[in-house]
């Protein structure tokens, strides 16, 4: 079994403001929400998050082995255990019609759960799962085993352009306004429409960016790291925290005010924290 532990209490056992920065490198989905996605859109989410479970079905009652599958599926996403892993559904109908995903998975029949690490499928569950126990132990065992093969060494890294660097630091601002929104709408919720409205419509006015950016990020991937991209992720959520602390001069380890939380999500969507930024210390 996937030891979780240890990850999920580097994350949630942090101050607010540290957790959003944290979430960007340590991969933890905030919520136990199953992601509904369009099939055009499942390439990005899988690029965007390193451990990802999809659920391709359908609400057509003529399939009968969809009938209870969403349920079961849902049931594992909620588990305590499973924080660390982006759950997302596709669904259509009719049944039949099934979409075509591209490059990204190939799909022959339905209800069936694809495995993600890294942007690489590992493996699948085919079929209505009998229970949520048996799910979760597939999905921990597909992604603990190594891909098959031994992989070649990857190519020379082009360096980033400066397009492709402003997309991978809108992907990191995008990552933090999330997990802020997420955590201020619990605290706040009398204002959780009003910073959800606002982080929807700052996500439709640079959707373009932010795949390109995922896309990148997903291509760049293999089994050695990216050096240069990750270290330009780190740099990125390193000058938010610097922009916060020394320009808004909100502390990081204190427990955020109603006003904290609409200044940083107002700075984030503004485009604010774009201005010269003071050096970390």
């Amino acid at each position: 079994m996937i030891d979780t532990t240890r990850l999920r209490a580097r994350c949630i056992a942090l101050p607010l403001w540290t957790v959003a920065a944290v979430a960007v490198s340590c991969g933890v989905n905030a919520t136990a929400a199953v992601t509904e996605l369009k099939p055009q859109e499942l390439a990005a989410f899988v690029a965007r998050h390193p451990l990802v479970v999809v659920q391709v079905t359908s609400p057509d009652r003529n399939c009968g082995y969809c009938v209870g599958a969403d349920k079961t599926f849902d049931a594992v996403s909620a588990q305590s255990s499973m924080t660390a892993i982006s759950f997302a559904r596709v669904q259509w109908s009719p049944w039949r019609n099934t979409p075509d995903f591209g490059s990204v998975m190939q799909v022959y029949g339905i209800p069936e759960q694809y495995v993600f690490k890294n942007g690489q499928e590992r493996g699948t569950t085919r079929g209505r799962p009998a229970d949520a126990a048996k799910l979760q132990t597939k999905i921990e065992a597909l992604l603990e085993q190594q891909p098959a093969g031994v992989p070649e060494p990857d190519p020379p890294r082009a360096p980033l352009s400066t397009a492709q660097g402003k997309d991978v630091r809108l992907g990191v601002r995008h990552t933090v306004m999330q997990a802020v929104t997420r955590a201020c709408a619990q605290r706040f919720p009398k204002q959780a429409d009003r910073w959800h409205a606002q982080l929807t419509r700052w996500t439709a006015g640079h959707q373009a960016a932010l795949d390109r950016g995922a896309v990148l990020t997903l291509n760049r991937s293999g089994p050695a790291e990216d050096t240069a991209l990750r270290q330009l992720q780190k740099d990125e959520q390193r000058a938010l925290q610097v922009w916060q602390v020394h320009t808004l001069g909100i502390a990081m380890d204190s427990p955020p005010r109603e006003q904290d939380c609409s200044r940083v999500l107002d700075g984030l969507s503004t485009g604010a924290q774009d201005a010269p930024r003071q050096e970390a210390p």
